[in-house]
This record gives structure tokens, sequence and C-alpha cells, in this order.
């Protein structure tokens, strides 16, 4: 079968209109180029239209219209080919982006990502860290919490100081449920230890407002090298304020009035011991009368 120019021109149309538009595609897909999907599809239109032309009976009947435009024959098919192929293939060119062109911006937001989260782990470090501190510091205002001083040594100044508080009851270790100053004085009348006498003024103010049995209390005298003596009383009586020494006058020189033995607990720098119910002195001291003490009122029995 002997091929005419006609047919030579024709298969050329197919072949060259089919591969042209195969391989812009491929480029665009593959390798990042740009190529207009009206370009991939007018090649592609171009065998379409000799396909149908040569091999598929002709065209005659074909007619493609567009406002007062028309066309029939191969050049409808053609440019329909054209009008059709060209938005499917821009529609695909765009859902399709090639791995090349996102592939660097995608990489980019992955270690800007990765960054951030290191960023934000490290911030949670630190406001853990700054929570612990905080407990730290409303735990114990001395910047040390308790299972610190749990761990601290017997020796280690700070526990000797807390252990000296402790003793000494110096807040918050206090036990008494108020605290007033007083004036204090000997009274070697009184034959028990562990009993004061206290006048009534003194006595409403230290037990004012308190659920107790207004009867027990504990004196305290505090030194200079931070050592405090305590001793625990029980009433043993009271002084009216009609009497001249707990008036409200210049008279009164006390508020309450202690046994030698107890005042050789709380004075051992005045008071050396007791003969009998008589205070001996020490060396330059002849009476403690007006010294200063605490008076703390204890809870009931």
């Amino acid at each position: 079968m002997k091929l005419t120019i006609e047919d030579l021109v024709i298969c050329l149309a197919l072949l060259l209109g089919f591969s042209t538009s195969l391989m812009l595609a491929i480029a665009n897909e593959s390798w990042g180029t740009h190529f207009p999907s009206s370009l991939i599809a007018f090649f592609a239109s171009v065998s379409i239209a000799a396909l149908i032309y040569r091999f598929l009976g002709g065209s005659g009947e074909a007619q493609f219209r567009m406002g007062v435009l028309q066309v029939t024959g191969s050049a409808a098919v053609m440019l329909g080919a054209t009008w059709l192929l060209g938005d499917r293939i821009q529609m695909e060119t765009a859902l399709f982006r090639t791995d090349a062109e996102y592939r660097p911006q995608l990489d980019s937001k992955q270690a800007a990502l990765a960054d951030a989260q290191e960023r934000n782990r490290k911030l949670l470090e630190q406001v853990h860290d700054l929570t612990e501190r905080v407990s730290d510091l409303g735990t114990d205002k001395a910047k040390y919490s308790i299972d610190q001083v749990r761990r601290m040594r017997s020796d280690d100044p700070f526990v000797t100081g807390l252990r000296r508080m402790v003793v000494n009851e110096d807040a918050p270790f206090r036990q008494t449920l108020a605290d007033l100053s007083a004036r204090v004085t000997l009274n070697d009348a009184m034959t028990d230890s562990n009993v004061y006498r206290i006048c009534t003024d003194t006595q409403a103010k230290l037990f004012d407002g308190l659920d107790t049995q207004n009867d027990r209390l504990r004196m305290r005298r505090n030194y200079g090298d931070g050592e405090t003596r305590i001793v625990d009383m029980v009433r043993g009586g009271t002084i009216d304020p009609d009497a001249q020494v707990c008036g409200a006058g210049p008279g009164k020189t006390f508020d309450i009035q202690i046994t030698c033995a107890d005042a050789t607990k709380l004075f051992p720098d005045r008071i050396t011991r007791c003969n009998g119910l008589k205070p001996v002195y020490q060396p330059g001291y002849n009476s403690i009368r007006g010294e200063r003490v605490t008076l703390g009122a204890l809870p009931p029995r």
C-alpha cells in the first residue's frame, strides 16, 4: 500500500502532536517546567483532529461555536479538543505539583517546626524549674524546703539555729495562745515553786478572749545570746488593783510575783541559789524587781 503525501502529513501531525503533548506534560510533572496547559492541549488536539480526519471517517459534520465565531470540520475538532483538554490539564496541573517545586519549602517548614518544638521544650523545663523554686520559697522562707532540712547533718549551722528556735519557742514554734510583756518581782513569802501571784489587770489583759482556764502561763526570759529560759506556772493568787503595788499610778513596779526557786531558773545571772525562801544574789545585784519577762497563756489542760 502506497502512502500519499497527504497520508504522510496526517501521520506526521498525529505523531508530533501526541509525542509533543506527552513530552510537555512529562516535563511539567517531572522536571518542574511550566509549559501552559493550553499549549499541551493544542498539540494533543492536533493529533486527535488528524486521527478523526484520516482514520475515523472524517469530521465534516463537526462544529465548534464560541459567541459569533463558528468553525466546522477538522478545525472545529481541533479547537474543541483544545478548549476541553486545556481546562482539564490546567486543573490536574494545579492539583499535582511536582515534588521538586515544594520540597525545599517543605524542608524549611519542617526545620522551623522542629526548632519551635525544641524551644518550647526548653521553655517548659524553665517553667517547671521556676515552679519548684517558688514552691520551695513558699514552703520555707529561709530558702530551705522541709526535704532539704531532713537531708542536713545534725551539726549544720542552720539545723543548730532551728533547734535553738524550737527550744526557745521562738515564732513559729511558740505554744502559747497569747503573749504579754510584764514586769516581775520575787516574793520570798511564797513557798511552792511553779506558782505565781498576778495583778488582776495584768491577768485580764493576758487571757482576754481566750477559751482557757485562765490560770496556767509560761514565763520566758530572753538573753542577749539568743537563749531563752522558760518556766511553766499555775496561778496561786491574785493581787487586787486597789493595792498600791498593783495600782495604775507610779507606785506600781511589777505585774507578777514568783518564788525564789522559779527566779533562780529564770535569772541565773542575777541569783546564785536560794537559802530557804531567800535568794542569794550574784555580786552587784540585790533585786529583780521590775525586770522584763514575757507571759504566755497556755491552752487548757
